[in-house]
């Protein structure tokens, strides 16, 4: 199984076109802050990808739930994006946005956790900021 295959699934009511806006994957590789982020359960996720096609949609999105660098505590370094997939490719971590440091405005966050997101398929609220 990939790491994809091992993702947990996140089902939210909002519409996929919401999401879309805030998708940020060309930000991360940029190095500029990202468009925007989800709060679920007074969690904070970015929207790094999507997978669908133009007969259904979108099937689902990828995301990776985010921390304030300064209230991060995992045992990952965090570093940025250069950084983070030079290490990715010698083998040192999993090909994610985990422990990759992510701007946003003036915030400095890190990727802890990477999950998949449905959309308009479950009973939360989600907010948009």
């Amino acid at each position: 199984m990939s790491l994809i295959d091992l993702r947990p699934i996140l089902k939210v009511c909002h519409p996929e076109e919401k999401l879309r806006d805030v998708c940020s994957c060309e930000m991360i590789s940029e190095k500029k802050s990202i468009k925007g982020k989800i709060h679920h359960h007074n969690r904070e996720y970015v929207i790094t990808g999507f997978v669908g096609n133009g007969r259904l949609g979108i099937e689902f999105f990828f995301a990776v739930e985010v921390l304030d660098i300064s209230r991060y505590q995992g045992s990952i370094t965090p570093l940025e994006y250069g950084s983070h997939f030079a290490q990715v490719d010698r083998g040192l971590r999993e090909r994610s946005y985990v422990g990759m440091i992510i701007k946003y405005g003036k915030r400095t966050l890190v990727g802890i956790d990477a999950i998949h997101i449905i959309p308009g398929a479950g009973v939360s609220q989600l907010s948009l900021f």
